[in-house]
């Protein structure tokens, strides 16, 4: 703009007719071809004029933090650790337009280590840490705290037990999926002050104080694995199923459960809330208790403790649990371990047979990774942390204990939970959520322009076979889960990424794809269909990098996968970093 005031002050003081007129040709040559340089640059850049309005500055958003353990944290520190970089320095700034916060597994370690740890928020927003989240940020802490091991196996069951005593942890605690989470993953940014356990009911960091937190998990329903002791006659084993009101668990029934001659699904909907008073927000319930396409409020659910060679002449005893349910004081560290708990779908009889491990019955496999489920109590309609182990089967019934694992075949984004809570709360039309992925493989369908994670396309009914969820441990381990679609799919097979506008190794990139969304009523989580929005979709596709690290060549995939974020993101100029800042409202 500056050289155009120049050339028309040097046109206005010639005195030639003529040399004015060949001059002023050239003016207008250059502003026309300036005006089309520009015209093009915006056309690039805003091909969808819905997008560019969704994206204005100051419009409220509302952010997903995709799981996939230590891979997804380390993804979406370098989109943060990039965005802080370079212009919005502090999170103040760079959240500053964003309403609440869902993630789930990995992503909920991000989320409230983010939120609630004052070490590290600093360590993210510190000018180097770019450079150094390898070595001394918490990526490098994680990396030296496994090169402390000398396991081999690739198995995690028996893999992280091993870590963990490696570490000095006790050998008893080595199957307590929460004693692993607080004793590796934050080791060195725990949340507590004073040796007291941060809640949900405890204030966020000032940056966050305003924000909503929601943490994905899933109720185990079928024949969940509680504890055992040994008998005169051989082994009690106890377990629980749990079924929607007015129908009983038969708990004696087929191997997937049934619930008043209906199959079951395997799990249901949990959220950890924290909702600040300050914020205005009111929680969706804590449970979301569905079956056979309609909604309740009560589970009904049935205990038994059988003996392994008669039981089906076992007693069951029967009691039922209700929304809402108080979770206010459940720690957060302990919400977040729920949340990740991968390994607790094991925790069901029904699945545990689909894994063969030599030597070992279905119920036997289920016992021992029984614990890598979290066990709550549900007395007197609040959710309280207990340790099943000595339970015996009356305190197990009468405390109304279950188990609550991950949150991956639910929703990989939180952006279920997101959806049903801005409905909840009168927001759900013409909304913004942004939706970081960080994946090994794309999916894509015959028809679909643009790849994106399975977990996003969970969302638009895509993805799961057969109405399970499905992943590869060795062998194929699958989760019949409710009905998980949100958006009505066309929105999939239409939208194309924005940027980058080409990609050479589609399993080395990254993408932004906004899809123009309509929601599809869903009575799993409470969605009211027809109501419209956007969901920016933030993507890294990294081959090998797994969800888990077994060597040091693992932290080396996944520190590639981190410079790469930050090093796309500022390329030709900062194009992609700027629809970063776009997409969260702040350019």
């Amino acid at each position: 703009m500056r050289h155009s005031l120049a050339m028309l002050t040097h046109f206005l003081k010639t005195t030639y007719t003529l040399q004015i007129c060949k001059q002023l040709l050239i003016f207008f040559t250059i502003c026309t071809t300036l005006a089309l340089i520009i015209s093009c640059d915006t056309i690039t850049k805003n091909n969808n004029t819905d997008i560019e309005e969704a994206t204005l500055p100051n419009k409220k958003v509302y952010v997903a933090f995709a799981g996939g353990g230590w891979r997804a944290h380390t993804g979406h520190s370098a989109w943060v650790i990039s965005l802080l970089n370079k212009g919005e320095s502090d999170l103040h700034k760079a959240f500053s337009n964003v309403g609440a916060i869902g993630s789930n597994s990995g992503g909920s370690w991000f989320n409230t280590m983010l939120m609630y740890s004052d070490t590290f928020a600093s360590d993210i927003q510190d000018s180097t840490a770019i450079k150094t989240w390898g070595t001394t940020g918490w990526l490098g802490q994680q990396r030296a705290l496994f090169n402390k091991g000398t396991c081999s196996s690739k198995d995690w069951w028996e893999y992280f037990p091993c870590i963990y005593k490696s570490i000095g942890g006790a050998a008893g605690d080595a199957w307590y999926w929460d004693k692993i989470v607080e004793d590796i993953v934050y080791k060195d940014y725990p949340l507590h002050k004073n040796g007291i356990n941060f809640t949900l009911n405890d204030p966020h960091l000032d940056w966050a104080k305003d924000k909503p937190l929601l943490l994905a998990a899933s109720l185990l329903k079928s024949n969940v694995v509680l504890n055992r002791r040994h008998g005169d006659g051989g082994w009690d084993h106890r377990y629980y199923r749990a079924c929607l009101a007015p129908s009983e668990p038969h708990v004696f029934g087929t191997d997937t459960g049934s619930c008043s001659g209906h199959a079951a699904p395997y799990v249901s909907p949990v959220t950890f809330s924290s909702i600040p008073s300050s914020s205005g927000y009111t929680a969706i319930p804590f449970l979301s208790a569905t079956h056979a396409g309609t909604s309740s409020d009560q589970f009904n659910l049935g205990y038994s403790e059988d003996w392994a060679q008669d039981k089906h002449n076992a007693p069951v005893r029967y009691d039922s649990i209700k929304n809402p349910l108080n979770h206010s004081q459940v720690p957060v560290m302990i919400a977040a371990a729920s949340s990740s708990a991968a390994g607790g779908f094991l925790a069901m009889e029904s699945v545990a047979k689909e894994v063969p491990v030599a030597g070992k019955l279905p119920w036997n496999f289920a016992y021992e990774m029984s614990n890598e489920a979290l066990s709550f109590q549900l007395k007197n309609n609040t959710v309280t942390f207990v340790d099943a182990t000595p339970m015996n089967i009356d305190q197990l019934a009468s405390n109304k204990v279950v188990r609550i694992a991950d949150g991956g075949p639910v929703d990989n984004t939180g952006v279920a939970q997101l959806v049903s809570f801005l409905q909840k709360n009168g927001k759900g039309d013409n909304f913004n959520i942004v939706a970081f992925d960080n994946v090994e493989t794309p999916f894509q369908t015959t028809t679909q322009k643009t790849p994106v994670g399975v977990d996003i396309a969970n969302l638009f009914g895509q993805g799961l076979k057969n109405g399970a969820y499905c992943v590869d441990i060795g062998t194929e381990l699958c989760v019949d889960v409710p009905n998980i679609q949100i958006f009505k799919s066309e929105a999939l097979e239409t939208a194309e990424a924005v940027w980058p506008t080409s990609v050479d190794n589609l399993y080395k990139s990254i993408l932004y794809t906004p899809y123009s969304v309509t929601t599809k009523a869903n009575s799993n989580y409470g969605i009211e269909g027809k109501k419209t929005g956007t969901l920016h979709v933030f993507t890294c596709f990294w081959k090998n990098a797994s969800v888990a690290p077994f060597d040091d060549a693992d932290f080396d995939i996944y520190q590639n996968m981190f410079d790469f974020i930050n090093s796309e993101l500022n390329k030709d100029g900062g194009v992609g970093l700027d629809y970063l800042k776009k997409a969260m409202g702040i350019k």
